[in-house]
């Protein structure tokens, strides 16, 4: 059964392909961004993943603007729609609101009084930052780093705050410690003549790039050309002049806006109040964060669009727009006149969409934009064991359930030892009815799926098969059904149950056969009466359909004695005693015409379902009760003509009746039925041959035994790599 040659890293290559790339990113963005810190340590890629700008962007957590008012904290997500939600930030004790909030890349600042706070909001960690107290106006202004090309949580943090309100002195304080120490003002080198000039800055809060914090400033409110100014946390020291930008201001009411480009350059948005004429530049190269000699700025677009608003709501507003640029597009967030946040999207000239955020209540709110990031905080008070705490807060089960659903059926197999709840999971058949790959009907024509003189064991959810060898003896023979010996059915683990195929030959199906799947050596069946029935051993049974139902490792038949017959019967086979009984149970009807679906000359349908589960040793005590009867109007027969041996396939999901039956011409449709009603009737034009075969299928987890797969599987069981779950006993 099992083949030696099978190896744990042959089942790894098999699991990479069975699990692309693209779907291991599709999995990880349903993960929220708690545990996600905790799978960078699976490996080099997955690590890399983490600080891939595309994949964080496109996580279903992910928001991109940040929006504070009085009494409320909001995120907003773009993509796929703008949707607004609340925050909280994740600082006890805190009381005032936030007086300025600055975009510091990894974090955001929340600037109140008397006090700071650093905050990931993606993360949900923050910490307070305490202004020096020696100092009542300080006021936090910018976060960086020592940039010393470590990883962005090995990084040395540190704050930068300013006091009096023309910001002439300044003061450091590193993460690690609450004390704030003054840097010196210096000039930098070959522009000494700047040193005694005095810079006046245009935004308060700077923009960080590169653990370097940078503000737009001026000499005088006319200067033609404005420029940067930074502060090199590196080096603690302060440059009064960095680079020219490419444009000044002439109206307090124009909109001039520094960001961060593409993670290593800037860009720079100014709208005219007049004209709202946009313009964006870029820098042209990645920005040396030592010296801004080579600093080239070109032009990136310019956008005229009839109806635009301005930016900047009036000359008295503090309140310059916030934007970033993703591809093609650019997204704006302002407030109008009155107050209210909107949401501008413009692509290639166009406005693509135009938002008001009516979840955000009180107007005049402050808002920046934020890109997601996985860097803690640095908050000493909190452990690796905290975190894993608020892990399992962060991922509920709901979660983990619909991440799972995106998990190709092969990958499930493997997780099944992770822990009972999983391994419960995953014989769920609610969960298992909602994974993203389930489907419910199997059609095969003779071009896609045939086979003429052997037959195939499949499990087409788990994309398994192995051949079933035909009798050479008897090239008539049919395989009619699956089961297995069901005597410790409730001990066993479906995949560690003894299969078996039974077959038959010649027309009458008289002559029965069955082979076991560990071997390929067919053996003869007696048929046997069943006990209390003997007077039905001499009357020979008709099948009314040639391919039996399986129901607990059994497999059961419609048939008839007669064709009059006003009951039909069950007849069955129980491959644990290998005995083949005539007669189990009476149906609750017979059929009056050929082309009755088992479905009345008026196409009314009726249900019929057994009361109570079967008791496979006996169908004495088998109760029919009806379950629904649908009388629809034009509703289709589901047998087409009377030469027909296709009968319908369906299934019944909760309230629904699903069906699928082919009409007059051999095309295939599927018809859902609830409440009396035909809610759907849909032709499968993607099946292009006619009369195809079809079937209900719910999908398995269940290998297919003797399959390549099944063996590489067994073989990691034997060697350790796959762990059998503790709760569960060994098995045999």
């Amino acid at each position: 059964m099992m083949d030696s040659t099978k190896t744990k890293k042959a089942i790894a290559a098999h699991d990479q392909e069975e699990l692309p790339w693209e779907m291991i990113e599709e999995i990880l963005s349903h993960v929220p961004p708690i545990s996600l810190v905790r799978f960078r340590t699976v490996c080099k890629r997955w690590n890399a993943l983490h600080n891939d700008k595309t994949f964080l962007n496109n996580h279903k957590f992910t928001f991109r603007f940040i929006l504070t008012t009085k009494s409320k904290i909001y995120s907003v997500s773009i993509d796929p729609k703008i949707l607004v939600r609340e925050l909280t930030l994740e600082v006890p004790g805190t009381e005032s609101h936030i007086k300025h909030l600055v975009d510091c890349n990894e974090f955001l600042l929340c600037g109140m009084d008397k006090v700071a706070a650093v905050w990931n909001p993606w993360f949900k960690q923050s910490r307070w930052i305490k202004v020096n107290a020696s100092q009542p106006s300080s006021q936090v202004v910018g976060i960086g780093y020592v940039n010393n090309n470590m990883r962005a949580d090995e990084k040395r943090y540190k704050t930068i705050g300013s006091y009096w309100t023309d910001h002439s002195e300044w003061e450091t304080q590193d993460f690690s410690s609450e004390v704030w120490k003054d840097p010196k003002l210096t000039p930098i080198q070959g522009d000494k003549s700047l040193k005694d000039k005095a810079a006046i800055f245009f935004t308060k809060c700077g923009v960080s790039l590169h653990g370097n914090v940078y503000w737009i400033a001026f000499y005088d409110k006319t200067d033609t050309l404005y420029h940067l100014l930074n502060f090199d946390f590196s080096s603690e020291r302060f440059y009064a002049y960095f680079c020219d930008l490419p444009c000044g201001m002439n109206h307090p009411r124009n909109a001039l806006v520094l960001r961060v480009f593409r993670g290593d350059r800037f860009s720079l948005l100014k709208q005219c109040y007049k004209t709202k004429k946009i313009e964006i530049w870029v820098t042209k190269n990645k920005i040396n964060v030592e010296d801004g000699n080579d600093v080239v700025w070109m032009n990136f677009r310019t956008l005229s669009i009839p109806n635009f608003p301005g930016l900047v709501s009036n000359e008295y507003s503090s309140s310059q727009p916030s934007y970033f640029i993703d591809d093609k597009r650019l997204v704006l967030c302002s407030c109008d006149e009155t107050g209210h946040p909107w949401i501008y999207v413009v692509e290639e000239n166009k406005l693509i969409s135009k938002v008001q955020l009516n979840d955000v209540f009180d107007p005049w709110p402050l808002h920046c934009t934020y890109f997601p990031s996985l860097v803690p905080t640095m908050d000493s008070t909190k452990t690796i064991k905290e975190i894993g705490v608020q892990d399992q807060e962060q991922l509920p089960w709901e979660l983990v359930e619909e991440i799972l659903t995106h998990v190709p059926p092969i990958s499930l197999v493997r997780f099944r030892t992770v822990c009972k709840r999983w391994d419960d999971l995953f014989n769920d058949k609610t969960f298992i009815d909602n994974h993203k790959l389930t489907f419910r009907f199997i059609l095969a024509t003779k071009s896609k799926i045939y086979s003429k003189k052997e037959a195939v064991v499949w499990n087409p959810w788990l994309k398994q098969s192995r051949w079933i060898k035909a009798d050479v003896s008897q090239s008539s023979l049919e395989v009619d059904g699956i089961g297995y010996d069901n005597n410790n059915d409730n001990k066993m683990r479906a995949e560690e149950r003894r299969y078996k195929t039974i077959g038959s030959y010649l027309k009458n199906h008289s002559v029965w056969k069955t082979q076991d799947f560990s071997c390929d050596v067919w053996k003869d069946l007696k048929l046997k009466a069943r006990r209390g029935d003997k007077s039905l051993k001499d009357t020979v049974t008709n099948l009314f359909t040639r391919c039996g139902v399986s129901l607990h490792g059994n497999l059961y038949w419609i048939a008839f004695c007669d064709k009059t017959d006003l009951l039909y019967h069950l007849i069955n086979f129980d491959f644990s005693s290998e005995r083949f009984y005539t007669f189990f149970c009476d149906l609750p009807c017979g059929m009056n015409h050929p082309r009755n679906a088992l479905v009345l000359p008026t196409k009314k349908i009726e249900i019929w379902v057994t009361k109570n589960k079967i008791n496979v040793e006996d169908g004495a005590d088998v109760v029919w009760m009806n379950l629904r009867t649908l009388s629809i109007p034009n509703f289709p027969g589901l047998v087409s003509n009377e030469y027909s041996s296709s009968q319908p396939s369906y299934f019944i999901d909760d309230k629904r009746l699903v069906m699928c039956s082919c009409d007059e011409t051999g095309h295939p449709w599927i018809y859902i039925l609830k409440e009396n009603k035909l809610i759907s009737k849909v032709k499968l034009n993607s099946v292009v041959d006619p009369w195809p075969v079809h079937c209900t299928y719910f999908p398995s987890l269940v290998p297919v035994p003797g399959s390549p797969i099944e063996e590489a599987l067994l073989q990691c069981w034997v060697c350790g790599s796959i762990r059998p779950d503790p709760l569960r006993p060994a098995a045999g």
